[in-house]
């Protein structure tokens, strides 16, 4: 480990400035959240229960993890002479981790087809796309919308990607069955899940060890998102894989000890960072936060090989698909100057309101013929809402806008599954107009609460005691999401392919609050441990 003074500086920064927003983040959700008056899926008593709710999980989940995770190696364990049958060694954790899968594997297909319902908005058009290459072999219906004056894919090609997996993946259920199988996307997406929950899993091993990812596949095959998500392949889910993928790449690399290995590895992640940043933008994080890391944890010239190295995968793997899309895509790059979006559109809806989609805002862009007209107009209407926010209205909207973004545990799937094809108990509940959803609503976010104040807890961790190691990894990308999403245009399904990231995060958390509540029952070297904690802060700052 780099043990520069700059980096750990650093670090203690970063830290302070993550705890500070994040538990400024969780007051502010339990004081101003879950308002019916902003969002329908709340009435009068949604706080009261989800309050209580949440209390409820904090006890049961920290109670049954201290437990869980004690070390039980004491003098009346010793005196059972009974040998173990099983031991959780590194074989048996990988049987655990694939077996409990295949099994959530089963469960997934299963609650897939109970809950399964059409695509909606952006998701339909996809479908439309999808539907005509697979017996068509080609993508004329986009030119053919074109003439219709309907540009979908034009004005968003950051679609392009999730457009030709779910293709492809038509096309072959066409091939085999001569017809465009409506599940078959689903499947995918089923398992884009899954092995994110396997990726997830085997990242808790090699940051906690063998108990806690046991723990953490177990959190992830209840975590009702993981099924509720199933029937939605878009690229909040299709992107996870390649996130926790990436992740999990950069971790091992780290904690190895062959050059080459680390080489592959970190190349390899950089070229799953790529992929996944074509299948959602907000991905690109992934990259700047361990180029980042990269600087602060190792020497400069090994840092600058290293950063090459992840960046050659990274621009590699890019070629090739820019190569292979430019083959296919029928749009040209004429009608991409009149019509595409600038990203300046999606700061400007970000400043509207709770910062999410706005129509006004869709056709106010749309309007004009360049994009460079468009993004001048953009810059336009964001210089007047600034302007006119001043700095109050500003500091109001954007906490506004991050508690209704980062308090919604279903990550806004009651909003894509309206159009439901099964008639069951389940849609009961996750439909949002549904009998018993607002038990999933109030369930769901008190979850996210609990989650929440475990990432609150590990970014009080780093303050205190700011390591440059894998976490910072994950830390870096959560907290620059909160960022991005303060000033970009959001809504909770945004975070959906981060949320491995918060459930380790939520794991790190807990081991904290437990090696605290550990010191408390040594009440002198717990007052000696923190003064040497509080006269090193000093020194540092001197």
């Amino acid at each position: 480990m780099n043990s520069n003074k700059f980096a750990k500086v650093l670090t203690r920064i970063f830290g302070g400035l993550f705890s500070v927003c994040f538990i400024f983040l969780f007051i502010n959700i339990i004081v101003i959240g879950f308002d019916g008056k902003v969002d329908r899926r709340f009435d009068s008593f949604s706080k009261t229960f989800i309050l209580l709710i949440f209390a409820v999980l904090t006890v049961g989940i920290c109670a049954f993890y201290f437990y869980y995770t004690a070390d039980k190696s004491n003098k009346r364990c010793k005196r059972i002479k009974t040998k173990a049958k099983f031991e959780l060694t590194d074989i048996n954790t990988k049987r655990i981790i694939f077996i409990g899968c295949g099994i959530l594997l089963i469960a997934e297909f299963i609650f897939a087809m109970l809950t399964d319902f059409e695509p909606v908005a952006d998701l339909h058009n996809i479908r439309r796309y999808a539907m005509y290459f697979s017996s068509h072999g080609n993508f004329d219906l986009i030119e053919q919308d074109y003439a219709r004056n309907y540009q979908y894919l034009i004005r968003y090609p950051n679609n392009m990607a999730l457009l030709l997996i779910v293709s492809l993946v038509g096309r072959l259920s066409y091939l085999i069955s001569g017809h465009f199988v409506e599940f078959a996307p689903v499947v995918v997406n089923i398992f884009a899940i899954n092995i994110s929950v396997i990726l997830t899993a085997f990242t808790a091993k090699r940051l906690f060890g063998n108990r806690k990812a046991v723990f953490v596949l177990a959190f992830c095959a209840l975590f009702l998102p993981y099924l509720t998500y199933l029937p939605y392949y878009y690229s909040d889910s299709m992107s996870m894989p390649f996130l926790i993928g990436a992740v999990y790449l950069i971790v091992s690399a780290f904690q190895g000890d062959n050059r080459k290995s680390m080489y592959a590895k970190l190349c390899a992640a950089g070229a799953l960072v790529f992929l996944g940043y074509k299948v959602k933008g907000s991905i690109i994080i992934l990259f700047a936060v361990g180029v980042v890391l990269l600087f602060l944890k190792f020497r400069l010239k090994k840092a600058i090989c290293l950063i090459l190295v992840f960046t050659a995968g990274f621009g590699a793997i890019g070629f090739a698909y820019n190569t292979a899309v430019d083959a296919v895509n029928p749009i040209t790059k004429q009608q991409y100057e009149e019509y595409e979006y600038p990203v300046t559109h999606w700061i400007m809806m970000g400043l509207k309101g709770l910062g999410k989609y706005d129509e006004h805002d869709d056709y106010y862009t749309r309007s004009f013929h360049s994009k460079q007209e468009k993004q001048d107009a953009n810059v336009k209407i964001i210089k007047e809402r600034v302007k006119k926010y001043k700095i109050d209205g500003l500091y109001d909207h954007m906490v506004k806008k991050a508690v209704w973004t980062w308090q919604d545990g279903t990550y806004y799937i009651s909003y894509h599954n309206q159009k439901p094809k099964n008639d069951n108990i389940l849609m009961d509940f996750l439909h949002i107009n549904g009998k018993y959803n607002k038990a999933f609503q109030n369930y769901s976010s008190a979850l996210q609460m609990f989650i929440l104040l475990m990432i609150c807890i590990s970014a009080l961790k780093t303050l205190v005691r700011p390591e440059v190691d894998e976490m910072l990894l994950l830390k870096g990308i959560v907290f620059s999401a909160f960022l991005f999403f303060l000033l970009w245009e959001t809504r909770s399904r945004y975070l959906f392919n981060m949320t491995p990231l918060f459930i380790l995060l939520m794991v790190d958390g807990m081991d904290t609050a437990k090696a605290f509540l550990d010191s408390l029952k040594k009440p002198g070297k717990h007052i000696q441990t923190f003064l040497f904690k509080i006269n090193i802060f000093v020194c540092n700052l001197l």
